[in-house]
């Protein structure tokens, strides 16, 4: 019999405020580390919010019991809940005992104990029956009991086909045939269930097993082929290595992959973004491909783009260089010879790289290349300083190429460029068209701040001020309508981003979404915002789920609930703000991204506030407030930091290994701890809020400290580090802040400073009604910044 498997089932910043003393630069280089973040099989707990359990009856010793159970005192929390439920004269209290001291049972390692008390609450009219059947069948299983496992998830799967758990017990089902040596029957069952569900969680791990099932019952062709396609066509999955290492096991593996499948696991692994999988992948191809074939040259090209943004410019060029002299393909040939002159852009002279740029407008004057290629013969200029000298260029892209895909940037450049050079008339010309041609969008509202910028350069205030009291009512969440805030403000213009009235049009919001956003969330009034029974019942579900403390299954069972429900409005917003009491803010605000961008595309007023903090949700309340506090950071800069960085997932880990809700870097985390005196730190706890919030509000504290409570400067440092941060300090300190942000020598990170000014603005209107934004500075630096952190 083969063994059991474990499967997946304050105030503003100032110098005066913080007190920073010099901090000594790394010593060792960052290195990529990290813990792996478990995805449990069964109930997770962590300390429920208190306000869940208000809205249940459950009395002072009931809830004494799960405090005693959430500090980790489970022999105590059993004996206190089996008290309960031997003197409950309520069946469901006496089942939500058992349920807890089942569960108390388990952490103590007693699963066949811990099978008898889920037992005893199977009562069908309890809303939690479910997690009692679940509970049932997974006892079972740890059990080893393999005959009561499987009467369990069989009446299970009989009494409750619509529960949340349904699918997960038919994946167990199948796990409990295979552990007990029914092969044949688990693999009927794991066919049967993959096919049906191919992209379920448990898939993967039912593919590997399906192959190692075949390996048992000696259809090694059958299982090579099976282990190959795992490997192939899921190769991000974690059981791809293991199918790889059990095709080295088998000797003379009757069956392998072709140029076609080893093509498609590169694809895939492009498509997951595991770009230096994915070139490795197409390096393995090139030996296999008839050279000279569009499936070759498109390899190639891919692996020289690699290569050239891995900055690798030899070995890109040699690539490059080749494709351009030999592909039968113009699309090809002027993509390459495009490369070619970026490469050389960043050693050579300017005047050589714009002509190579000309070159390819000349042999490819059709493609769309060429306009591309414009664009970078101007920005080579541009970015040497010489601003007279791309305007030609731009000049040009903008007459010959009306359909350039980014002409919206092209516009800018133009504009921009004459900005720079105090040539303001025309570049009032180039931000209007901008302005005008690309209306409700963050270029849009770039060339019209700028409008009314270079208005002002021209002593013409009253149009300038027309044209910034166009921008909060055009699109109040905007950094430009920040910046336009603040320059009204400085213009003794009073202005807020939120309108003083509520407008007309909102008492006709469709759908009743004005009441689904104040409803009482109670779960005694909850019929009037659902109006069906399921949705009823799943969400009082979830609610006591999280006021036992399940945090992970309740936002799983809201989930379910909005995947099921997602027409009803009113349902939506329901589980939103559901969603933020169980924690789950990145639910809340991916509902508020999804169903209401419309709704915050448009003119913040009191009638809609509730629309725009759902999109921005005072997240983690109690850890942003004690540790912005501790460390005299203004409490909306750290929410706008932790909005963009990580949109409020405590787990996510970015392509760089940056771990956690601040995003910290493994080496960062370990250099704060050390500051800290945080003796017991490991770099998992980044995943933790409380770690996370705390390391990056004291990071914050830093940078404010150097950079004179600027948080500008202090965003830009954070995403790019202080060295990079100075650097463009030291080249344009002498510009106001609304100039300095557009020559942020990063992509990334000038677009991620306009997003963090703007959140921390929305926070300061959303929150404390502020019209004052501290989010938009717009003078210039008051002194160099100190050198307390450079890392």
């Amino acid at each position: 019999m083969p063994p059991a498997r474990a499967v997946n089932g304050g105030g503003p910043a100032t110098a005066a405020a913080i007190d920073a003393p010099p901090i000594p630069p790394p010593d060792e280089a960052e290195e990529e580390a990290g813990a792996a973040f478990p995805s449990p099989d069964v109930l997770t707990s962590s300390a429920p919010p208190m306000a869940s359990r208000e809205w249940f009856n459950w009395g002072a010793p009931f809830n004494r019991a799960l405090d005693t159970f959430h500090r980790g005192e489970h022999e105590a929390a059993l004996r206190e809940f089996d008290q309960l439920a031997a003197a409950a004269k309520d069946p469901v209290m006496m089942s939500r005992a058992r349920l807890m001291a089942g569960r108390a049972l388990l952490e103590l390692e007693r699963p066949r104990e811990a099978l008898a008390r889920f037992e005893a609450c199977d009562i069908r009219e309890y809303h939690l029956a479910d997690v009692c059947g679940w509970s049932r069948v997974h006892a079972g299983f740890l059990l080893r009991d393999w005959a009561a496992a499987l009467d369990a998830a069989d009446r299970f799967l009989r009494e409750r086909p619509r529960s949340r758990f349904f699918r997960r017990t038919q994946f167990k089902r199948a796990d409990i045939l295979y552990a007990s040596g029914r092969l044949h029957e688990a693999l009927e069952s794991y066919t049967r269930l993959i096919k049906r569900h191919p992209a379920s969680e448990f898939s993967d791990a039912a593919r590997f097993t399906v192959a190692d099932i075949l390996l048992e019952l000696g259809r090694q062709e059958e299982a090579s082929r099976a282990f190959w396609t795992l490997w192939t066509d899921y190769p991000t999955s974690v059981y791809a290595p293991r199918a790889a290492n059990r095709l080295r096991e088998l000797r003379d593996a009757p069956v392998k992959p072709g140029a076609k499948e080893r093509l498609r696991r590169a694809i895939r692994f492009e498509a997951a973004r595991w770009r230096k999988s994915a070139y490795l992948e197409y390096t393995s191809l090139i030996d296999r491909l008839k050279s000279g074939s569009d499936e070759y040259e498109n390899v190639q090209l891919k692996r020289a783009k690699y290569l050239f943004a891995e900055k690798e410019n030899d070995s890109a060029l040699g690539l490059f260089n080749h494709l351009a002299e030999s592909s039968k393909r113009d699309d090809i040939r002027a993509d390459a010879l495009l490369h070619v002159a970026r490469i050389r852009a960043r050693t050579g002279p300017a005047e050589d790289t714009a002509a190579a740029y000309l070159e390819i407008v000349r042999q490819f004057p059709k493609s769309p290349i060429a306009g591309r290629a414009l664009y970078m013969a101007g920005w080579t200029w541009y970015d040497s300083g010489e601003y007279r000298r791309a305007i030609p260029y731009y000049e040009r892209l903008v007459k010959e190429y009306p359909r350039y895909e980014e002409m919206d940037e092209a516009l800018w450049q133009l504009g921009w460029n004459h900005w720079l050079l105090g040539a303001w008339n025309k570049a009032e010309g180039a931000f209007r068209k901008l302005a005008s041609g690309y209306p409700g969008t963050e270029s849009g509202a770039r060339g019209r701040y700028f409008l009314a910028r270079a208005l002002m350069k021209q002593n013409r205030r009253e149009a300038a001020i027309f044209e910034l009291r166009r921008l909060p009512l055009d699109a109040a969440a905007s950094y430009y309508s920040v910046l336009a805030v603040g320059q009204l403000n400085a213009l003794n213009t009073p202005a807020s981003l939120m309108a003083d009235a509520m407008r007309p049009d909102y008492d006709q919001m469709r759908d009743g979404l004005r009441e689904a956003l104040t409803a009482n969330l109670d779960p005694a009034g909850l019929e009037s915002v659902f109006g069906d029974p399921e949705s009823l019942a799943a969400f009082r579900r979830a609610a006591e789920l999280l006021g036992l403390g399940f945090y992970d299954d309740a936002v799983e069972e809201l989930h379910a609930v909005r995947r099921d429900r997602n027409s009803n409005p009113r349902l939506i917003v329901a589980l939103a703000r559901m969603q933020a009491l169980a924690g789950d803010f990145h639910g809340m605000f991916q509902i508020a991204r999804m169903r209401f961008a419309g709704e915050l595309e448009r003119e913040l007023h009191p009638g809609n506030l509730d629309v725009f903090r759902l999109a921005w949700p005072e997240a983690f309340p109690a850890e942003v407030k004690k540790h912005a506090g501790e460390y005299g950071v203004d409490t909306s800069l750290v929410l706008a930091i932790m909005r963009e960085e990580s949109t409020f997932r405590p787990r996510v880990r970015s392509p760089v290994n940056a771990i956690g809700l601040m995003q910290i870097m493994p080496y960062t985390g370990r250099r704060i701890a050390a500051l800290l005196r945080a003796g017991d730190y490991e770099t998992g706890q980044l995943a933790m809020p409380q770690v996370s919030i705390r390391f990056g509000a004291w990071y914050l504290s830093q940078l404010l400290y150097k950079y004179h409570g600027n948080p500008v400067l202090a965003a830009a440092a954070y995403n790019a580090g202080p060295r990079a941060a100075d650097r463009w300090l030291s080249r344009h300190g002498h510009m106001d802040m609304d100039e300095f942000v557009e020559m942020i020598g990063y992509l990334e990170t000038r677009n991620y400073v306009k997003r963090v000014i703007r959140s921390m603005a929305m926070y300061q209107v959303l929150y404390s009604g502020s019209s004052t934004l501290t989010a938009a500075p717009l003078s210039r630096p008051p002194a160099p910044p100190r050198s307390n952190i450079n890392w």
